[in-house]
């Protein structure tokens, strides 16, 4: 668990006067996850924050310092992937391209070469 994490919870707490983790309901960590979706964070980091609220809740029934377990209400998202970067710009992949279209030309060329020498050879 990340303590980063761990104290985002926290402040989410805090800030709807909860102190004593036995007073977080259900409801409590729906609107948990909601604010964490709703968040700028990217897929990958929300899926670790509830994630880490999941396992404290976990922890704490667990070890019976709770009852039941409230964050069995989150759904934690599958991990988000995220399309490649763009690593080439177009003026830059248009010289390469182009070169690709000659070194397939010579290719096919030396595919032409190598099949008649077979034919011939044999």
């Amino acid at each position: 668990m990340s303590k980063i994490h761990i104290n985002r919870l926290i402040a989410f707490l805090k800030f709807k006067r909860i102190s004593n983790p036995a007073e977080v309901t259900r409801a409590h960590l729906s609107q948990y996850q909601q604010s964490v979706e709703a968040s700028t964070l990217a897929k990958t980091t929300q899926k670790d924050v509830l994630g880490c609220a999941i396992l404290f809740f976990r922890y704490l029934c667990d070890y019976r310092y709770l009852a039941g377990n409230p964050a069995l209400v989150i759904e934690p998202a599958r991990k988000g992937r995220s399309l490649p970067r763009p690593i080439l710009t177009a003026e830059e992949f248009r010289p390469i391209f182009d070169s690709s279209k000659t070194i397939s030309a010579l290719a096919s060329g030396f595919a032409r070469r190598r099949d008649a020498v077979r034919v011939l050879g044999t």
